[in-house]
């Protein structure tokens, strides 16, 4: 992952935000004021949910609304693409499905968007492609429905894998 950051870095200079994961911060610093860190011309044009958090001290919000914040932050300084490492870690299961829709309409608004996930299943509700890494080596890449089949995630994790799936959708369970 660190190679590919620097190779998107490296070409697409003042076009990439990053969303870290959490800040070391520990003091209770207003939402307002994390945003302004980042310098951003469209700060009032963002979405009501955050400028309802602005007058919050950080430190007194759930983990849910922190990621959407961080998002919002990469988000203000107008970036082209965006790259989110694990960004549904530590949220609750009604987080990770509320942030997993903010990332496929970041890509439905003509934003690009890269992010890594343990989670098959983010993938398939998230990306066009898949990209599988395991221990550094590439397994398998191309359309998610392509490459998140059972066998390559059974592969991919070292245990069983189950399919569940209808008409519509699919998801994996472990073992």
């Amino acid at each position: 992952m660190r190679n590919l950051w620097r190779l998107i870095a490296s070409r697409t200079t003042g076009k990439i935000a990053r969303r870290i994961e959490q800040p070391p911060m520990k003091l209770p610093s207003l939402i307002f004021w994390i945003l302004l860190i980042a310098c951003c011309p469209s700060l009032a044009a963002q979405d009501e949910r955050i400028a309802a958090l602005a007058a919050r001290p950080y430190t007194m919000i759930s983990g849910g609304e922190r990621q959407l914040v961080l998002l919002a932050r990469a988000l203000v300084q107008e970036p082209q693409f965006i790259v989110l490492d694990e960004p549904t870690a530590s949220l609750d299961f009604g987080n990770q499905g509320k942030f997993m829709s903010e990332i496929r309409a970041l890509a439905r608004s003509g934003h690009g968007v890269l992010f890594t996930t343990h989670d098959p299943n983010h993938a398939l509700r998230a990306a066009d492609r898949a990209y599988l890494l395991r221990e550094g080596k590439r397994l398998d890449e191309g359309p998610v429905d392509t490459v998140l089949q059972r066998a390559q995630l059974e592969a991919l994790y070292g245990a069983p894998v189950q399919l569940i799936s209808d008409e519509n959708r699919r998801a994996f369970l472990p073992g």
